[in-house]
């Protein structure tokens, strides 16, 4: 199963909006301001329902905005079109939608049932637009909606394969990886509450 936050490449980009702008006055050059359509992430999340059967997860972005210079660099102006970001995931099975709010590009991965009741839970990785620094969620599926339950810390460029190496199991109960933003990213661990 692979997954990731990805940044965007110019071969990737179609352009739906453009119009012409200058950085500022000290810089003559000129870039066209773009929308960047819906992105949308296929993730093959394995059998999340437990029927037999493997689902897929559709992580959704709202266009985004950027800009691309005269030799084809995109740069990103940190905003979505009409000021909504945020990701939705959708699932192939019969499974509620999961909305969250200020994110753009995110992952998402299966731990596993880890409480038990017949339902895998979800790990999430929100993306953004600059900075490495954001965090873990690992939700549950409860009375037909998706509930929060731990979040820690993470930092995107640590190069770890799996969003799923998080979770780690200390006698009965799971725990959520994480670090602590003091200047030394200190390793702590959340406990999974259900």
């Amino acid at each position: 199963m692979l997954s990731g936050c990805s940044a965007k490449t110019a071969d990737k980009l179609q352009n739906t909006a453009t119009k012409t702008a200058t950085e500022d006055s000290t810089k003559t050059e000129k870039l066209t301001e773009i929308v960047e359509p819906e992105y949308r992430d296929t993730v093959l999340v394995q059998d999340l329902n437990n029927d037999g059967v493997n689902d897929t997860a559709f992580v959704i972005t709202p266009p985004t905005l950027a800009s691309i210079d005269e030799q084809g660099t995109i740069h990103f102006e940190m905003g979505c079109l009409n000021g909504d970001c945020h990701n939705t995931i959708t699932f192939s099975c019969d499974l509620p939608e999961l909305f969250f709010d200020n994110s753009v590009w995110g992952t998402v991965e299966n731990t596993g049932d880890l409480n038990g009741n017949g339902m895998n839970e979800l790990i999430f990785c929100p993306g953004w637009f600059t900075s490495s620094m954001t965090h873990l969620y690992v939700y549950t599926l409860r009375d037909g909606k998706w509930k929060q339950v731990a979040s820690v810390n993470h930092r995107r460029d640590y190069g770890e394969t799996t969003l799923q190496s998080h979770i780690v199991k200390s006698g009965k109960r799971y725990y959520l990886k994480g670090i602590r933003f003091d200047g030394e990213d200190t390793p702590y661990r959340e406990e999974v509450k259900f």
